[in-house]
């Protein structure tokens, strides 16, 4: 099949008739206490002098024991089987942190007491990749996703002291924009979200190339697919699709198209039970089902990414191809330079003006033609 990038980048224009810049929409950030008060190892003593949060866990105060020879605590998540145990080792003024994941053991890591850059760069350093084989073994088994495990010898995105950072990314069609609130409301209430989670929604240039004969379940004519396409995404294609010949001789129907992805900013320690309230609200399919590759939410075309936590500020374009190898979806540039330097208005809206935002956004969405220019 085509390559998508030998095509160049398309070129979006505005439309008069919408003010509002419909192509980067910010949803919230779940609101969460910080990491309170703290001082630095060295010199705590008490559990009180603690952060409240650190990477997988959460502080449990009655763990915090001090001695002549310094002091350890232990930090757990709501998941018994992921915990942080803090030692400080008062004779050569060290810290150590032993980090476990789902039982998993992952990693330990030593350093100077006198602050906790220190602990921070470390962990920023490498991730273990047993927690990325087992987050990706179960999050393709109940999700209808991807997981893109951190490569080998780049750094993790971290942050002091909810740790390591994911990128959940997926499709939704404009129509359902204006249930991203009630999305953000709900993680918001549970509390075994332990840390900020953030929310936005971003028009992106998405190519699906199908090869003609082998894909049922969509129209080989393309003013018919275009059509189809308007009807299950809510945004128009960028020109009718075209029809090529590969090799072996074969025709490939080919969509250009817009389609909405949510991006969805969360800790490795929340991810899944970010992602478990996606799929209760139908946003992300599930695994392995009987169903047709452009079903909604759970077919491939709807695949969902997770990414490491700011890998979508790079030039990484996702793709899939299905089991059959009849149709292949691929997506551009996840956020241009001028949608990353909007990125820190997620933190600052309402949640009343982002659903003001997201339903005028739906409404200019089915003012559109099948097959036109789009506003980003």
């Amino acid at each position: 099949m085509n390559d998508p990038r030998n095509k160049p980048d398309v070129q979006y224009v505005a439309n008069d008739q919408c003010n509002l810049d419909v192509g980067f929409l910010p949803v919230g950030v779940t609101h969460r206490p910080t990491a309170g008060i703290y001082k630095a190892p060295n010199q705590v003593l008490s559990a009180t002098d603690l952060p409240v949060r650190l990477y997988l866990g959460s502080l449990i105060e009655n763990t915090f024991h001090k001695s002549d020879e310094g002091w350890d605590v232990r930090y757990e998540d709501s998941d018994s089987d992921t915990y942080v145990n803090l030692e400080y080792r008062q004779a050569r003024d060290q810290l150590v942190a032993r980090f476990t994941w789902k039982g998993i053991y992952g990693i330990s890591v030593g350093c100077r007491a006198n602050d906790w850059k220190a602990l921070t760069l470390q962990w920023s350093m490498w991730f273990p990749e047993d927690w990325d084989e087992g987050a990706k073994q179960d999050i393709e088994a109940g999700f209808n996703a991807q997981y893109i495990a951190k490569p080998d010898k780049s750094p993790t995105m971290t942050g002091f002291p909810d740790g390591a950072r994911r990128t959940l990314i997926f499709p939704l069609p404009s129509y359902r924009l204006n249930e991203l609130t009630g999305l953000l409301d709900a993680m918001d209430s549970d509390k075994t979200i332990a840390a900020v989670v953030s929310v936005a929604a971003v028009m992106t240039q998405n190519r699906v190339d199908y090869i003609q004969g082998r894909c049922e379940d969509v129209p080989n004519k393309p003013e018919a697919l275009a059509r189809q396409s308007r009807k299950i995404t809510g945004l128009p294609c960028h020109g009718l699709p075209e029809v090529s010949t590969v090799e072996d001789s074969q025709k490939v129907l080919t969509i250009n198209r817009w389609i909405y992805l949510v991006h969805i900013g969360c800790t490795f320690r929340d991810l899944m039970r970010v992602m478990l309230h996606c799929q209760d609200q139908n946003l992300i399919g599930m695994a392995d089902l009987n169903c047709t590759p452009s079903e909604y939410p759970h077919g491939m075309e709807w695949t969902a990414f997770v990414l490491p936590g700011g890998f979508e500020c790079m030039d990484i374009r996702p793709q899939c191809i299905d089991r059959v190898k009849s149709r292949r979806i691929a997506y551009g540039q996840l956020l241009s330079l001028k949608h990353l330097s909007e990125m820190n208005t997620v933190r600052d809206i309402s949640r009343r003006e982002a659903h003001e935002r997201l339903v005028v956004a739906t409404a200019w969405a089915l003012s559109q033609s099948d097959v036109g220019w789009c506003y980003l």
